[in-house]
C-alpha cells in the first residue's frame, strides 16, 4: 500500500543522493552491517547492486558481513549502509546496535540508516532499493538490466565440459599458488583495492564461519574490504561485478580436492562434482581472460584444516 502511494518516496532519493554522493567522493565499497534477522536482505542487496551496476569499468562494490570491530581498519574508499532490525534483541544485534549509538568513535566512513520495525516493511525497502539502483544505474550511464560478463564465465565452463566429453583440455589451465606463497598476495594489494574470496566449498556453517574469520584477518592486516561468495551461486550474484566492475578487485578463489560422494549428473557422462569444477574453471579463466588479478588455492583434502592454516598466514602478516 505504501508504495502504491507513495511510488517514489523522499527515502528512495536520500538512498539514491547517499549512493551518487559516494561515488563523487570515490567512496565505491559499501559495507552493509545488517541486524541478524535481516541478513538475506543484505545479501539481496550485495546480488542488486553487483549486477545491476557492475559493468563498464563502473559499479559499487558491495560487501557484506564485517565485522563491527572491524570497520575501523576501513580507508576513505567506503561508506557503511546500516540496516537495523528494530525488534531484533540478540545479544549480537544489541552490540551492534550500541556501536552505532555514537559511530564517530569508530568510524570515519559515512552512514546512511536504515530501519526495519516490522515484517511488512521489507516489502518497502525491496522497491526502495530495486528503483533507487535503477536511477543510479541511468545516472552513472551503465544499463541496470543487462548482465554482459555473465555469459562468458558460462561459455568457458560449457568449454570445460565438452574437453571432458572430448577427453581434450582446450581450455586454459591456471595453476594455483600453495598456501605459502601467500604473503606475496598480501603484499601485492594495494591501497583502495578489495579482495574477493571465491569459495568452492560446501556452503555449512564450519566454512562460512572460517571464511568470516580469515576475510576479517584480511581486513585488519591488509585494511581492505573482503567479500565471501560460495560458488557457483555468487557466479549469478557478485559475478558480474567482478568482470565488468571496477578494476581494482583481488580474486582469491578457494578449491579443495574433497570432491564427497559422487553423484552423477542424469543424462552426463559427468558427476556434480566435476560439474562444480568446470564452473569453478570456467569462471578463473574469464577474470583471467578479462585481465583480472586472480589466483587459486587449493585446499587439499582437508579445507578446514588450510582454511586455519590461512588464517595463521594473515594473522602473523607484517604488511
Amino acid at each position: 500500500d505504501h508504495c502504491r502511494e507513495h511510488f517514489v518516496d523522499a527515502s528512495t532519493f536520500s538512498l539514491i543522493r547517499y549512493l551518487s554522493d559516494c561515488l563523487k567522493q570515490s567512496r565505491d565499497k559499501l559495507i552493509i552491517v545488517a541486524d541478524k534477522p535481516l541478513a538475506s536482505l543484505a545479501s539481496w542487496v550485495e546480488q542488486l547492486i553487483s549486477e545491476s551496476l557492475g559493468k563498464e569499468g563502473k559499479g559499487i562494490i558491495p560487501v557484506c558481513g564485517i565485522d563491527t570491530e572491524d570497520l575501523k581498519y576501513l580507508g576513505d574508499d567506503c561508506a557503511i549502509v546500516r540496516l537495523e532490525d528494530m525488534s531484533s534483541s540478540s545479544e549480537e544485534d544489541q552490540n551492534r546496535k550500541n556501536y552505532f549509538n555514537d559511530p564517530s568513535e569508530h568510524v570515519n566512513q559515512p552512514i546512511l540508516y536504515t530501519q526495519v520495525v516490522e515484517p511488512k516493511d521489507l516489502g518497502k525497502e525491496i522497491m526502495k532499493w530495486e528503483l533507487g539502483v535503477a536511477m543510479l544505474g541511468s545516472l552513472i550511464g551503465v544499463n541496470p538490466f543487462d548482465q554482459p560478463q555473465v555469459e562468458i564465465s558460462k561459455g568457458l565452463a560449457n568449454e570445460a565440459i565438452k574437453d571432458h566429453k572430448r577427453k581434450t583440455t582446450r581450455l586454459r589451465r591456471i595453476e594455483g599458488i600453495e598456501i605459502e606463497d601467500l604473503e606475496d598476495l598480501l603484499k601485492s594489494l594495494g591501497r583502495h583495492t578489495y579482495m574477493a574470496l571465491l569459495a568452492y566449498l560446501p556452503r555449512d556453517k564450519e566454512n562460512e564461519r572460517l571464511l568470516r574469520i580469515l576475510s576479517g584477518a584480511v581486513t585488519r592486516r591488509c585494511e581492505i574490504p573482503v567479500s565471501v561468495g560460495f560458488g557457483p551461486s555468487y557466479l549469478h550474484s557478485t559475478g558480474q561485478l567482478h568482470k565488468g566492475g571496477p578494476e581494482s578487485g583481488v580474486f582469491v578463489q578457494l578449491t579443495t580436492t574433497d570432491i564427497g560422494e559422487k553423484i552423477e549428473v542424469p543424462g552426463e557422462t559427468f558427476d556434480f562434482s566435476f560439474l562444480n569444477e568446470a564452473l569453478a574453471d570456467g569462471d578463473m579463466a574469464a577474470l583471467h581472460e578479462l585481465g583480472k588479478k586472480v589466483v587459486r588455492i587449493n585446499l587439499g583434502f582437508d579445507a578446514t584444516l588450510s582454511i586455519e592454516r590461512l588464517i595463521k598466514r594473515v594473522e602473523i602478516f607484517k604488511n
